[in-house]
């Protein structure tokens, strides 16, 4: 799932909360390490390169302190909203012909096929995931040592898969042990990759707070921006996300390209050579490093720690920009992707809902261009969207005869009324409007989390009425 904020403001926004790190290892303290296939699998999976290569490289993380392995792919259970839209524009951007139902279905490795043709459809990319998964197994498999750590891996399955039927959802190791962790994915079904790892954070959170053991470090591992803003719906003390990685030379620069840092490492090579004196002469060399973000200290920097400014962060930060969900946000509307981060202290959003109005005075008072005026029905379908997404990010927990943990979505959640422009539209709000939007689960044990944890679970469960 995508997240429309530009990476440049992302990095900003992380510095300026302090909460961004780097580091020489892929993992430098979890015991949990719970990975984004679908992410991890297409940023390796290029031209020729043998799948055991790219599962050798998902499972680098896994050093010897780790005892439990989480790899989510998407199924085909992902969220119908504007998945057809999201589909074609990729198609669109796709430079690559799409791979033909028989090479398909022999495919068994990148051994002929590139990866790229293999991703640039529904079907082939099953078949690519499933090829990697394979891979996957294998390795940890031959790599099981019954006296070292003991380990578990539980990774769930792409396409049409059914959390009623194990075999088909989720495969775990050792085989024929108890894993929580594929309980948990069950009963809280969700078809995207992303939503099932924060079910397995929340859970790991939640567990250990309920045996008022320490809650163990843990590691989240993707490439995609919108996880940092996924995982302020949950409560954790120890969790970090790894973006990746970055490259950095010798005067402290950082790039998002090997390339660049070498052009940047040949300039000061250069620089060296026209100084008289070597004490004044720069490093240059070049370092890949991983790029952290400690979640933790986000959600104290940017939100005290409570749940409830968690959730108005949350907001704002998917109308800046937008999302797979709910297209360009207000973004596409005269709010600057800069002014709705700023506006994350704002709280228009408590346990009894959406204040609207509030919602649309601060709107009202804060827009930088009226563009897109008369398109009053398209941004009530963006806020009807932008709610969903919202509570998608709460992680409900299933219930009910629900095939999945998604919230239902409705785009007619706001509609445009007697209003011909979006100013009018918001000037139009009654005072009173509260829109009941649910909550995400609390903690219901807090009290009994571990001395380390304490205050960081309690201040998550204060709440503050608008």
């Amino acid at each position: 799932m995508g997240w429309g904020c530009n990476a440049d403001k992302r990095d900003a926004f992380l510095d300026r909360h302090k909460s961004s790190l780097l580091s020489e290892s892929p993992n430098p303290r979890a015991t949990v390490v719970a990975i984004d296939g679908n992410a991890a699998s297409r940023s390796q999976a290029v031209a020729l390169r043998p799948a055991a290569l790219i599962a050798k490289h998902i499972l680098k993380p896994v050093g010897d302190a780790v005892t439990d392995v989480i790899i989510c792919f998407d199924n085909d259970h992902v969220p119908q909203v504007r998945s057809t839209e999201v589909h074609s524009a990729r198609q669109a951007r796709s430079t690559v012909p799409a791979a033909s139902a028989e090479t398909i279905a022999a495919f068994t490795d990148a051994d002929t096929t590139p990866w790229e043709q293999m991703f640039a459809s529904k079907d082939g990319k099953v078949k690519a995931f499933q090829t990697i998964i394979a891979a996957l197994k294998e390795i940890i498999i031959r790599s099981h040592d019954p006296t070292g750590v003991d380990r578990r891996y539980v990774i769930t399955m792409p396409g049409n898969v059914d959390p009623d039927d194990p075999k088909t959802f989720v495969w775990t190791y050792p085989f024929g042990q108890p894993n929580t962790f594929r309980d948990v994915l069950a009963a809280s079904f969700y078809g995207e990759a992303e939503a099932q790892l924060a079910v397995c954070v929340r859970h790991s959170a939640s567990e250990a707070v309920a045996r008022s053991a320490r809650v163990p470090p843990m590691a989240l591992y993707t490439i995609d921006t919108d996880a940092l803003y996924q995982m302020l719906g949950l409560w954790h003390p120890r969790l970090e996300v790894v973006l990746g990685t970055v490259w950095q030379t010798g005067d402290g620069g950082i790039y998002r390209s090997a390339a660049k840092a070498k052009a940047a490492a040949k300039q000061i090579r250069t620089a060296n050579k026209l100084k008289r004196k070597r004490d004044e002469h720069v490093p240059a060399t070049v370092a890949r490093k991983y790029r952290i973000v400690d979640i933790s200290k986000l959600s104290e920097s940017l939100c005290s720690g409570s749940a409830q400014r968690m959730a108005n962060s949350q907001f704002w930060q998917l109308l800046a920009g937008g999302c797979d969900y709910n297209m360009s946000g207000a973004s596409g509307f005269g709010w600057f992707n800069d002014t709705c981060l700023r506006l994350q202290t704002e709280l228009v959003i408590d346990c009894d809902g959406l204040h609207v109005h509030k919602f649309a005075r601060v709107l009202l008072a804060n827009r930088n261009k009226k563009c897109q005026e008369s398109a009053v029905s398209k941004f009530c379908i963006m806020l009807s969207r932008t709610v969903f997404s919202w509570r998608y990010y709460q992680w409900e927990i299933g219930k009910g005869d629900r095939r999945t943990a998604d919230p239902k979505h409705d785009d007619n959640t706001f509609v445009a009324g007697d209003a011909t422009t979006v100013t009018d539209w918001l000037r139009a709000v009654d005072p009173g409007t509260v829109l009941n939007m649910g909550w995400r689960p609390q903690l219901v044990q807090a009290a009994a989390a571990h001395a380390d944890d304490a205050a960081s679970a309690a201040a998550y469960c204060v709440q503050q009425s608008i």
